[in-house]
């Protein structure tokens, strides 16, 4: 959190001076109209890429649980009086209030605190979907989860690229926060 902190001061800092920088060039046209301003859209962009490496976080906090569980820690916390809830609890706990705190003090520290704040149902909902299949299948909950994180930013590049069309893309979580719209 502190990282997402320092980043978005620093980077809120220098919006003028990406504004005066990218004056007059092409950079991203359209949703520099829209946010106001060439460092408005290099943040919202920055603010989806962190959007991503959040998810990333996300997964690998969830999947901590069959780390501990395979390295036999998790039986030294359930011999005590915890139960097996009362642990899941807390790894969900802080995935799910850690990524909402991270994201929340970045959009705060950048000045767009709504916007991203909206992109936190993106990674809570593929956070989910690893909780599900560490519950339902725990051994292949870190090849899928990875795969299907994997598969949802390959399916962005080749959308990028203009090698899949905006239908495709649509079927994609992180096009509901993509900066501007990303389905048009």
């Amino acid at each position: 959190m502190a990282a997402y902190v320092v980043m978005g001061l620093i980077i809120a800092s220098l919006v003028p001076k990406i504004n005066n920088m990218l004056e007059g060039t092409a950079f991203l046209p359209g949703l520099s109209a829209v946010l106001g301003g060439a460092g408005r859209a290099f943040l919202a962009i920055l603010a989806y890429i962190l959007t991503q490496v959040l998810t990333a976080y996300a997964i690998m906090a969830i999947l901590r649980m069959r780390e501990e569980e395979s390295m036999t820690r998790t039986e030294l916390v359930l011999a005590s009086a915890a139960s097996r809830v009362r642990y899941a609890t807390g790894h969900l706990l802080i995935t799910f209030i850690g990524s909402a705190a991270a994201i929340a003090l970045f959009g705060f520290c950048i000045g767009d605190f709504a916007s991203s704040l909206a992109r936190l149902p993106v990674v809570w909902l593929i956070a989910s979907v690893t909780v599900f299949l560490y519950g339902f299948a725990p051994r292949a909950a870190a090849p899928v989860s990875w795969g299907l994180f994997g598969g949802l930013l390959l399916m962005e590049f080749l959308w990028e690229i203009k090698a899949i069309g905006n239908n495709i893309f649509a079927l994609s979580p992180f096009s509901w926060v993509y900066p501007g719209d990303g389905r048009s």
